[in-house]
C-alpha cells in the first residue's frame, strides 16, 4: 500500500474532528509525566473534549483551507490537539488550569468560534 493511502485516513479523521468544532487548541505536551498526561486526558474526556497527538504533517494537510489554517505556523516540535464541538471554552479552560500545576504544558495557539488566538490571546480567553 502506498504511503498516501495510509495517511489519508488520519488526515480525514483530523478533518472530521475540526469540522464544525467550537474550538481547537494546539499544545506542546513535552515534559509531562505519564501520570500528569493520564490525568489531563481523563479530565478532557469527561468534558467531551477530543485530545490526540498527531504528526505535524498530518495536521498540516488537515488544517489547509479550514478555519484552522492559521495554526499551521505553530506546527513545530511535539504537538497535541484538543478539540471541542460543543463547548467553545472547555479545551482552553481545562488546559490553562492544568498548565498552572504542570508547567511543562504549553498552550501554543487556538481557534475559538472561528477566531485565531496566539498563546497570549488564549490565556485571556
Amino acid at each position: 500500500m502506498a504511503k498516501v493511502e495510509l495517511k489519508k485516513p488520519v488526515v480525514d479523521e483530523i478533518t472530521a474532528n475540526i469540522t464544525d468544532a467550537q474550538s481547537v487548541v494546539l499544545v506542546n505536551y513535552c515534559g509531562l509525566t505519564v501520570e500528569q498526561d493520564t490525568r489531563l486526558r481523563k479530565e478532557l474526556r469527561e468534558n467531551g473534549v477530543i485530545y490526540k497527538v498527531y504528526k505535524n504533517t498530518m495536521m498540516n494537510f488537515a488544517f489547509k483551507d479550514t478555519d484552522c489554517e492559521s495554526l499551521i505556523q505553530h506546527l513545530e516540535g511535539p504537538n497535541a490537539i484538543a478539540i471541542s464541538k460543543t463547548d467553545a471554552t472547555a479545551p482552553a479552560r481545562i488546559l490553562a488550569k492544568f498548565a498552572k500545576d504542570a508547567k511543562a504544558l504549553e498552550i501554543k495557539a487556538g481557534i475559538v468560534e472561528g477566531t485565531y488566538y496566539d498563546a497570549a490571546g488564549m490565556e485571556q480567553n
